[in-house]
C-alpha cells in the first residue's frame, strides 16, 4: 500500500532529521488512511506514541525504528543524502562526516565521498578552488547515485551491501622478491 510506504518514507525524514517530528505529526493525524489500519502493528505504535515528552526524537526511534528493516533505512538515507549533496544543500558537513565513518563500517565506496570534508576543510591552507572541490563533490555523488540506483533496479531486494563499483578496480599483486623463510642467507 502506497500509505503504508508514505510511512516508512516520514519515518526515515524524522530519523534523519528531514523532517521535524511535529511535523509528522501533523501529518499523521490529517492521514484518514492510516486510521484506517489501526490493525498494523506499526500504524498503532505511530499514533499510540507520546509526542509531546522531552526527548521525543530519540524515544521516537526506539520505538518505531524496529518496525523497519535497517537495510532499508540505510539504503534509504545514502540515497537522500547523496541527492542532498548533489542540490548543495546546508547539512553537507554531517553528511560528509557519516559517510566517513559509514566507509570504515564496511561501506568502502562511500570513505572517498567522506573525504571532501578534508578537501573542503584544506580549501584555504592548499590554494585549491572551493567551487571546483563542490563540482567535483557533485559529479561524484551523481555518479554513485546513478549506479546504486540502476543496481536497485537490476536486482530486486537490493541492499548496500550489495553495491559494486562500476569502475573496475585494478589491484597489482605484490610480487615476492625476498622470501621471509630465507632470512639467513
Amino acid at each position: 500500500m502506497k500509505i503504508l510506504q508514505d510511512l516508512k518514507e516520514n519515518v526515515f525524514k524524522v530519523i534523519e532529521h528531514y523532517m521535524p517530528l511535529e511535523e509528522f505529526e501533523l501529518w499523521l493525524y490529517s492521514s484518514d488512511e492510516l486510521i484506517n489500519l489501526m490493525n498494523e502493528d506499526v500504524v498503532l505504535e505511530v499514533f499510540a506514541f507520546n509526542y509531546r515528552q522531552s526527548d521525543a526524537g530519540y524515544q521516537f526511534r526506539k520505538a518505531i525504528f524496529k518496525f523497519f528493516k535497517e537495510d532499508e533505512f540505510l539504503l534509504w538515507k545514502v540515497k537522500a543524502n547523496l541527492r542532498d549533496l548533489i542540490t548543495n544543500n546546508n547539512n553537507r558537513d554531517r553528511i560528509l562526516y557519516d559517510f566517513y565513518y559509514l566507509g570504515y563500517d564496511g561501506y568502502y565506496f562511500l570513505t572517498s565521498i567522506g573525504y571532501y570534508m578534508y578537501h573542503i576543510e584544506d580549501v584555504e591552507y592548499s590554494g585549491n578552488d572551493l567551487k571546483a572541490v563542490l563540482g567535483e563533490l557533485r559529479h561524484n555523488c551523481e555518479k554513485l547515485l546513478s549506479e546504486i540506483e540502476k543496481q536497485e533496479l537490476d536486482k530486486p531486494g537490493f541492499r548496500l551491501e550489495d553495491y559494486r563499483s562500476e569502475e573496475k578496480q585494478e589491484y597489482e599483486i605484490p610480487v615476492v622478491t625476498h622470501k621471509w623463510w630465507n632470512f639467513w642467507k
